[in-house]
């Protein structure tokens, strides 16, 4: 296993994060005037910023050459997503949240299994 083989892949996943922290730092960040968009805007944007960490992560983990890359890529993604919580939590205007961090697994899942599964499905599609 080594980290060195590919370091963009390592910078794309800390750009992310560092994102993600950036946007979890902000004490009202608001995207839509209407109370219901808001929310549903809101949550959309937790299961695909935290779906794309795990990827990113994933991606990294394997060219790594990290065994069961997927299982610690959503460890980890669930973790940064309980830290993004927690930061949150000193933010002014912020609170933490349970149900935010089930969000950002949810979506790690999600996007994880499609990173998974399809190419896997393309592959076994294209072959008689």
């Amino acid at each position: 296993m080594s980290f060195r083989r590919d370091p963009g892949r390592w910078l794309a996943v800390l750009a992310w994060a560092g994102f993600i922290f950036v946007l979890s730092a902000q004490p009202d960040l608001r995207v839509s005037p209407l109370g219901d968009l808001e929310l549903v805007v809101r949550k959309a944007g937790h299961l695909l910023a935290f779906g794309l960490l795990a990827v990113l992560v994933l991606w990294a983990l394997a060219g790594a050459g990290v065994q069961r890359a997927w299982q610690w890529s959503l460890g980890l993604t669930v973790l940064y997503a309980v830290s993004d919580e927690i930061h949150q939590g000193f933010t002014a205007g912020r609170h933490p949240a349970a149900a935010d961090v089930a969000i950002d697994a949810a979506g790690a899942v999600a996007l994880l299994a499609a990173a998974v599964l399809l190419p896997r499905l393309l592959r076994s599609r294209r072959q008689p």
